[in-house]
C-alpha cells in the first residue's frame, strides 16, 4: 500500500504571472503559460514558490464598470507581481488612459514598481497587417524607458520567459518579502550538495548547415540551473570563434539554448566548447570536445 505522507504538500508562496497581449499572440500567450507551467515542474519544490498564470481569458468575470479594462484592472491586473507582455503586429484597443489596454497593465506594473518584462516579435509580418496597428507597437517600442526583448519565434520566447521568470524569483528571494533561499542554501542538506558536485549537468551538441553555418546547442538535463553560462567555442587550431547568442545566460534545468556560427573557407570547425557557470553561489567549468 503507498504512503502517502506529508511530503505530499509543501509550503510555498504564489507569485502571480500577468499575461498581457494583443488578440494577434494566441499562440505565444499559450506558450508563456506552458513555461510558467515548465518553471513550476522543475523549480517549485525546490524554491517554495508557485507561479500562477493570470490570463484575461481564465481570470476576467463579467461585471459593470467606467469600462472594461478598469474592471480587470481591479479584478486582477494591479495585484498581479509579475507582467510578462507580448506585442507582435499590434499594440491593441485603446482605452481611456491609454493606447491599449495591454500598455495600461504595463504602465500600471511599472509604476507600481512591480517587475515587468516585454517583448517584442521580430518574425516577418502578414501581407494583410493593419498598418496603423503595426505603427503604434513601433511607437510603443521606441517610448519604452529601459530594456525590452525581442523573440524570433514561440520556443525563443519560451526560454526567455523562463529565463526572466528565474530572475524575478531570485529577486524576490533577495527582497525583504520572503525568505526563499533559506531551504536551499543553509544547513548540512545544503553543504552536502555543494561538496558532491554540480546538479547541472551540460551537454554540448553541434551540427553544420549550408553555407558555412554551424550550430551548437547546449543542454542541461540536470536538476540545477545553469547561472550566468559564459561559452566559448575553441577550433582545433586554438583559436576562440565569434558566435551568435548570449554572452551570459541562465540556462534553467530542462531548457536548451543555441549558438550559431559562420565559417569563411579559413575558419577550421569548433572542436572543443569551454563552458563556466554558477550553482548556488559556486563557480563551475566544464570542457566539451564537440563534432561538428
Amino acid at each position: 500500500m503507498a504512503n502517502y505522507g506529508a511530503r505530499m504538500t509543501f509550503p510555498a508562496m504564489v507569485v502571480r504571472v500577468l499575461i498581457a497581449s494583443p488578440g494577434d499572440t494566441v499562440a505565444e500567450r499559450a506558450a508563456v503559460e506552458q513555461a510558467i507551467y515548465d518553471w513550476n515542474a522543475a523549480r517549485a519544490l525546490g524554491a517554495g514558490v508557485i507561479l500562477m498564470p493570470v490570463r484575461w481569458e481564465s481570470h476576467a468575470v463579467p461585471a459593470l464598470g467606467p469600462d472594461a479594462q478598469t474592471m480587470i484592472n481591479e479584478q486582477f491586473g494591479d495585484v498581479c507581481d509579475i507582467v510578462v507582455a507580448i506585442f507582435n503586429s499590434r499594440v491593441g484597443t485603446a482605452t481611456p488612459r491609454a493606447i491599449s489596454g495591454s500598455v495600461e497593465e504595463i504602465e500600471r506594473a511599472r509604476d507600481a514598481g512591480r517587475p515587468v518584462h516585454v517583448w517584442f516579435s521580430t518574425a516577418p509580418v502578414p501581407r494583410d497587417v493593419d498598418l496603423e496597428q503595426l505603427s503604434k507597437v513601433r511607437e510603443f517600442k521606441e517610448s519604452i524607458e529601459g530594456l525590452y526583448g525581442e523573440y524570433a519565434d514561440i520556443a525563443d520566447l519560451s526560454f526567455k520567459v523562463r529565463q526572466a521568470l528565474e530572475h524575478d524569483v531570485h529577486r524576490l528571494a533577495d527582497s525583504n518579502k520572503v525568505d526563499l533561499v533559506g531551504p536551499l542554501a543553509r544547513g548540512p542538506a545544503a553543504q552536502e550538495t555543494r561538496a558532491s558536485g554540480p546538479n547541472a549537468r551540460l551537454r554540448a551538441m553541434g551540427r553544420s548547415g549550408q553555407q558555412g553555418e554551424v550550430t551548437i546547442s547546449i543542454t542541461n538535463s540536470g536538476t540545477a540551473a545553469a547561472e550566468e553560462l559564459s561559452v566559448a567555442f575553441v577550433s582545433s587550431s586554438g583559436q576562440e570563434l565569434q558566435a551568435h547568442g548570449p554572452q551570459h545566460a541562465d540556462l534553467l534545468d530542462g531548457a536548451t539554448q543555441t549558438w550559431h556560427m559562420w565559417l569563411s573557407l579559413a575558419d577550421t570547425a569548433p572542436e572543443r566548447v569551454k563552458m563556466t557557470w554558477y550553482e548556488d553561489g559556486v563557480a563551475r567549468s566544464l570542457e566539451q570536445v564537440v563534432s561538428v
